[in-house]
């Protein structure tokens, strides 16, 4: 690996239609209470009965995802998809969605992925798009290792505010610093490349 590939950003005041913005918002907040679900490569969907606000898609076929999640949720995907192909990935695909409400901080780490569904960090990016009403009162950090943005100058680390959105590919890591309690979503797109 070298530097070139590893690929980050965040943007702040992401989605500039306050509409678009706001129905998100709504969505994000329901897809909270959806059961779990795992959507099997020949499209097939099972449901858990206790988790919730997870979905995990091995179908290549979009359209199956797709009529799980909401319009808002699936314009946000679109949006997003661009700017992950512009960080390195030919034909991006949902491999999981997930919602982290008021989570406690989380410390530094790289997303494990178990063995049957490896796939190059390279050919794997997560997005994070951050929703508030309120002031966030966290930080978060993308880096290489847990000291490479202060050592190196690798990743960042940043304030979380309400409308941003952060990516990175799977070479980096990232840590989430709750300093005092605020209502906040993050919701998170994984995302892989089919070629």
């Amino acid at each position: 690996m070298n530097k070139n590939e590893l690929k980050y950003f965040f943007i702040k005041d992401f989605l500039n239609d306050s509409d678009v913005h706001n129905r998100v918002c709504s969505d994000i907040l329901l897809f909270e209470d959806s059961p779990a679900a795992i959507i099997e490569e020949d499209g097939t969907t099972h449901f858990h009965p206790t988790k919730k606000n997870h979905i995990r898609n091995n179908c290549l076929d979009e359209t199956v995802i797709d009529k799980m999640l909401s319009p808002s949720i699936r314009t946000i995907k679109n949006i997003i998809r661009p700017l992950v192909i512009e960080n390195g990935l030919a034909k991006p695909m949902i491999r999981g969605l997930q919602n982290f409400s008021n989570p406690d901080s989380i410390r530094w780490h790289k997303d494990v992925v178990p063995e049957d569904m490896y796939i190059h960090s390279s050919k794997r990016f997560v997005t994070f798009f951050v929703v508030s009403e309120s002031q966030i009162h966290s930080d978060f950090m993308v880096s290489l290792n847990p000291t490479s943005v202060e050592l190196w100058n690798i990743g960042f680390k940043l304030e979380l505010e309400t409308n941003m959105l952060i990516g990175h590919n799977q070479f980096l890591g990232h840590e989430y610093n709750k300093l005092r309690d605020s209502k906040i979503n993050i919701f998170s797109f994984l995302w892989y490349d089919t070629v």
